[in-house]
Order: structure tokens, then sequence, then C-alpha cells
């Protein structure tokens, strides 16, 4: 099973051998790792087990799909480049590296843009029927901040879902 949009197999190979190896700079979540390959960004279980990997196949192929259909709706979304299976039990999913900055570390100017458009992201979510469970619990780990670009990036579309 896999979902691709322009991942060429090479480079799908050899990020399956990193994350294999355990080579790569890791940053933890509640029940995920993200794995970074500078290109890219490896979201994949944190526990290795066969149990753990039938829980997660289903959410990170769901998280893949939620991810494209807010992009479609000009949602300041991640670019998703596939979710994997890697020999058919390891689920993976593939995104661009963004170059972020968290909320606690903005200027007061780039925290009222972050608010502003964070807001706006959330009504253009809402008017096109989604919703997310831990949209504004969360907002400071699911999303970050581009300076260059000056706008809210989310990175994480693992809980939404159409209302």
């Amino acid at each position: 099973m896999k979902i691709n949009r322009n991942l060429l197999q090479g480079q799908l190979e050899h990020y399956v051998r990193l994350l294999e190896e355990g080579v790569l700079h890791e940053e933890l979540g509640s029940f995920h790792k993200v794995s970074f390959t500078g290109e890219h960004a490896l979201k994949s279980p944190m526990e290795n087990s066969s149990e753990t990997y039938k829980r997660f196949r289903k959410s990170l192929f769901q998280e893949y799909r939620n991810a494209l259909e807010l992009e479609k709706i000009g949602f300041n979304i991640v670019k998703m480049s596939g979710a994997y299976l890697v020999k058919d039990e390891l689920p993976f999913l593939v995104m661009e590296t963004e170059n972020l900055v968290g909320f606690d570390d903005l200027t007061s100017d780039e925290r009222r843009m972050f608010n502003n458009q964070f807001n706006g992201q959330r009504d253009l979510a809402e008017k096109h029927g989604w919703v997310s469970d831990d949209f504004d619990k969360y907002k400071e780990f699911n999303c970050g901040f581009d300076r260059k670009k000056q706008k809210v990036v989310f990175f994480d579309a693992e809980n939404w879902r159409r209302n």
C-alpha cells in the first residue's frame, strides 16, 4: 500500500535505510517521532512493534489525505509527499521540511500576525467543513511561523475531520 505524489523510488529507499539505521535527527511528539533528512521530515510511530504499526497505519494515511484536502482549499499546510509502508509493516509519512519558528520564540509583532493568521486559517477550514480536536488546544505544537514568508504554516493534520 502506497500513496505517492512525487517522491522518487531511489529517494524513498534511501529514507527507509535512514529510518532503519536510526541515524537521523529526531523530535518526539505524543505518539510519534519526526526524523529530519534535510529536505523532508519523516513522521513514524515512536514505538517499534507490529501492534503500534497497525494502529498508526490508518492514522498516517488518513493524515496524508487530510493534508491534501486542506491544501486544496488554500489552507497553509506543509506539502506532503506521501504515506508509505516499509516492508508492508512500518508506516511513515513524508512531508517537506519548513523553517518554522514556534510561538514562544516570536516577537510581539509576529505573535499578533501569528494569532490573526491562525484565526483566519481556522475560519477558512471551518468554512469548508473541517474541524480539528486539537486546533486551539495545541496551536503552539501543530504549526509554526515562517519568518521569511511571514505566514503561519501547519504541519499536523492527524486530528482533522470533516464536520
